[in-house]
């Protein structure tokens, strides 16, 4: 079961995370246009700033904003997932990533997404062809980009709901279907194959935050993902 903070249920964390959102998608995306990195460029995009924006934009708001609101709630961080995941071993753990890994190689002979990703490009290209500029992107990415990012979705936007509701069958697909629907609007303007995945992908992820009780999880499967499948664009390019 999973536990009750007495003040998880306050709206802050998901107010923050909403507002968060909200931010990121109006300032610091969409992909051709990152109004913040444009500024800060003095008018025009340099695909080195906008790649450092776009990661300290995820970190400081689907990550720290919704953190502060929750911990001034009076919450726990365990209390959306930031714990040891239970009912899953490692050797499935292991092997899902693995999968999750070919599936973002395979993904990479996609043009649109091979023209998208990874972001920074195509300066960043330069930089990211050496195997300490492949290491240091791969860290950068887990841990300025994916982990903010499930913090808000498997997190800050799940858990809440999932205690209001219960974890029966109508209440988890009540707490898993908001944050899926947010995630996958906020991929508007990235390839359609990738916007027609988020859907399915976000309410997976969902599930198996609820059945593990943790993001982690589902944090490594979705790096998996896109890491494998930026270092094989970089490779080939």
């Amino acid at each position: 079961m999973i536990g009750r903070s007495p003040r998880i249920d306050s709206p802050a964390a998901v107010l923050t995370a909403a507002i968060g959102l909200t931010l990121y998608a109006l300032v610091i995306t969409p992909h051709d246009a990152a109004p913040l990195a444009r500024l800060l460029s003095g008018g025009e995009l340099d695909p080195l700033i906008v790649y450092g924006v776009r990661y300290a934009g995820a970190v400081a708001l689907l990550g720290i904003a919704p953190l502060a609101a929750l911990r001034a709630s009076g919450a726990r961080i365990r209390d959306i997932g930031v714990r040891r995941a239970r009912r899953i071993s490692l050797v499935v753990l292991i092997a899902t990533c693995a999968i999750a890994a070919v599936v973002g190689v395979l993904s990479s002979g996609n043009p649109q997404l091979a023209a998208f990703y990874p972001f920074g490009r195509p300066d960043f290209l330069e930089l990211a062809r050496s195997p300490f500029g492949i290491v240091g992107h791969a860290l950068a990415y887990l841990l300025f980009y994916y982990l903010p990012w499930e913090l808000t979705f498997r997190g800050v936007l799940l858990f809440p709901l999932l205690m209001r509701r219960g974890t029966g069958a109508s209440g988890v697909l009540l707490a898993v279907t908001p944050q899926a629907l947010a995630s996958t609007l906020l991929h508007i303007g990235h390839p359609a194959m990738e916007i027609a995945a988020t859907l399915p992908f976000g309410l997976a992820l969902g599930l198996l935050a609820v059945r593990t009780g943790s993001i982690l999880p589902g944090l490594l499967i979705h790096a998996a993902v896109g890491i494998a499948l930026d270092v094989a664009i970089i490779t080939t390019l």
